[in-house]
């Protein structure tokens, strides 16, 4: 059997903020599908273009998710840009499909095993977008605010997601992801930062 990795979801404040502009009623679908189907175009400069994220926010973007050299959290994944862009356009289709009552996009980030991908799930009342990456390296620009995200798992899963935080934290074991009151006999729960 395969060695399975924990998956972490999350949200942080881009695709919070993704998610509040997707929830408008008025998203122009048919802008954003050819902005992200041109060839040399950036995500980081569509999504500041059409005032979704911040400066700061692209530069994020721009230098952690899609640089190629150190310090960027992949540098050596190739296409990381494109498979967002496909992905994002796939997304917008399916959203904007019907005209008179188009779908919001609800996006996530998934830090799990060593692959990047772009996941989009058409549901009857959403679509769902995830991108999926290997997880990135520890740094103080992570785990700054509380995720409306609770993961649930056995005790020794709960264990092994949150020992990289412990390990960056200076072994402070309350500063990662906070365990939440036990329920049932091995198992347990825990609040996701981002």
């Amino acid at each position: 059997m395969p060695v399975m990795t924990a998956t972490i979801y999350g949200k942080g404040e881009v695709f919070r903020a993704l998610d509040a502009f997707f929830a408008q009623p008025d998203v122009p679908y048919a802008d954003l599908i050819a902005e992200f189907s041109k060839k040399n175009s950036k995500v980081a400069t569509i999504l500041r273009n059409y005032k979704i994220i911040t400066r700061v926010q692209q530069k994020h973007i721009e230098d952690d998710w899609f640089g190629n050299e150190p310090p960027a959290y992949w540098p050596l994944i190739k296409n990381k840009e494109e498979i967002v862009k496909q992905a994002a356009v796939r997304a917008l289709k399916l959203a904007g499909a019907k005209k008179n009552n188009p779908l919001p996009i609800v996006s996530a980030w998934l830090c799990t095993g060593n692959q990047f991908q772009g996941i989009v799930e058409a549901c009857p009342n959403q679509i769902n977008l995830f991108i999926a990456t290997p997880p990135p390296p520890m740094n103080d620009d992570l785990e700054k605010i509380d995720e409306d995200v609770w993961v649930t798992a056995s005790d020794g899963a709960i264990a092994d997601m949150r020992e990289p935080f412990v390990k960056h934290w200076g072994g402070n074991k309350e500063t990662p992801p906070k365990l939440q009151k036990k329920m049932f006999k091995g198992v347990q729960e825990v609040r996701l930062k981002g």
